[in-house]
């Protein structure tokens, strides 16, 4: 399934995540989807996700005459999108472009991470980290993880490290050297 809709009324957002081949007409029939949609709420932060988007086949035309219409979201809404591709990156600021009087709350992202520090505090996606290694590290190494201000270190001494939805560092502790960050 090329795009795929999900409203989640209790974080207050609305995620359009297409995939592989995204095309105009794809493009054009969101308004539809998310207007039929009985969990749409106007004040809803809006999300459109590209990152997992191999074939963009969507051209500049079509997202000026987008940015161009009324949005079914309120003035006040927060929209980002995330383009990760060099052209999808493009478009979304093209579109931001066209659209900034009547989207004044519209950013355009190369990650997830760093569309999940614009939302508010309370709309954040909480970590859940995982164990992606049980390699052993020294015991003066700690590894960092955070999301916005929120900060979450595990002494090396565990021999594991944890993944979450942004990045992690290995740092030495007391040396302040820091490592290269694992995404």
């Amino acid at each position: 399934m090329p795009v795929v809709l999900k409203i989640d009324p209790h974080a207050e957002w609305c995620t359009l995540r297409f995939t592989a081949k995204s095309t105009d007409a794809e493009l054009l029939g969101i308004a539809s989807a998310l207007a039929s949609d009985p969990d749409f709420n106007p004040l809803f932060a809006d999300i459109v996700d590209f990152s997992d988007v191999t074939d963009p086949a969507i051209t500049e035309s079509v997202v000026g005459a987008l940015a161009a219409k009324p949005s079914l979201f309120s003035s006040s809404a927060m929209h980002i999108v995330i383009g990760s591709a060099a052209v999808i990156f493009r478009l979304g600021r093209r579109f931001k472009e066209v659209a900034q009087s009547s989207r004044p709350n519209f950013y355009v992202v190369k990650t997830r991470a760093e569309a999940y520090q614009i939302l508010p505090d309370g709309n954040k996606p909480k970590l859940s980290p995982k164990i992606v290694s049980a390699a052993p590290f020294p015991d003066d190494f700690i590894l960092s993880g955070s999301q916005g201000a929120e900060r979450r270190e595990l002494s090396a001494q565990n021999s594991t490290a944890l993944e979450f939805e942004s990045c992690f560092f290995i740092s030495r502790q007391n040396a302040g050297e820091f490592f290269h960050p694992i995404c």
